[in-house]
């Protein structure tokens, strides 16, 4: 008995449509060297708290509290504080 076409298409066409893991998006890109205050990361919909050794990946976003100080070290060595 030959299975349905239709059904094995659409399972195929959802696998090749369907949104992937961009490795891109999930690449360290850095992290947090040091934190004083109330610093957080936040990624998509989680807020993270921003301490020394949190690695951070593309498309994070860095927040402080206006006393508080951040410094951030890039893979290419660069600093941010």
């Amino acid at each position: 008995m030959k299975p349905p076409l239709l059904g094995i298409s659409l399972l195929v066409a959802s696998f090749v449509l369907a949104p992937g893991n961009d490795a891109a998006a999930h690449e360290t890109i850095g992290m947090v060297r040091s934190s004083e205050g109330v610093a957080t990361v936040t990624r998509g919909e989680s807020v993270l708290p921003a301490t020394p050794g949190t690695k951070l990946l593309a498309g994070d976003i860095l927040g402080t509290d206006p006393d508080a100080t951040l410094g951030v070290i890039l893979r290419d060595n660069s600093t941010l504080s």
